[in-house]
């Protein structure tokens, strides 16, 4: 007896071959519209893969204000903490130094403590923490801009398209 195979496109619009109506996937129940064909993604490799993948986030930041407010925001967040995480060390280490054991120098302020932080551990020393701080600043910039925006837009259409309005009210 000889068996068939046939290759399988996960498309959200392709027919399941037992109830005849589409069928989710993976791609379409987490972003829907994703073009995701795995089965071509497989065939050409995980470069094709990526490409395929970047080829649909572009195009999605091009006709959705929203992910482009979202991403605009989580960038803005990650590049906050990048830059102002070695001051946040910085900051934890004076309030913590409390009752040092004999021996132990204390830090006297800012620059002191950002210089010993330097020379004794580099710069992961004044990156330390950063990690967290990112993941809690990605989803919160991104909704912060997202809701920003949103907001800016409502107020502007419903006062027939003055801003003025939502700037007075802190929103812009």
């Amino acid at each position: 007896m000889a068996t068939t195979t046939t290759a399988l496109a996960f498309d959200a619009h392709q027919p399941d071959l037992l109830l005849d109506e589409p069928r989710p996937t993976v791609a379409s129940s987490i972003v829907p519209g994703a073009p995701l064909d795995i089965s071509a993604a497989a065939g050409a490799g995980t470069k094709g893969a990526l490409a395929m993948l970047e080829d649909w986030l572009q195009q999605q930041l091009r006709e959705n204000d929203r992910l482009r407010h979202s991403m605009a925001g989580a960038g803005a967040g990650c590049s906050a903490a990048i830059v102002t995480c070695p001051l946040d060390v910085v900051k934890t280490r004076l309030q913590n130094q409390g009752r040092l054991p004999p021996g132990v120098l204390p830090y006297h302020g800012t620059v002191d403590t950002l210089r010993r932080t330097w020379l004794s551990e580099g710069v992961r020393g004044l990156y330390r923490g950063l990690g967290p701080t990112v993941l809690g600043y990605l989803p919160t910039w991104a909704i912060y801009f997202s809701v920003y925006d949103s907001c800016k837009v409502y107020l502007s259409k419903r006062n027939g398209g003055c801003m003025a309005i939502a700037h007075m009210l802190g929103l812009c």
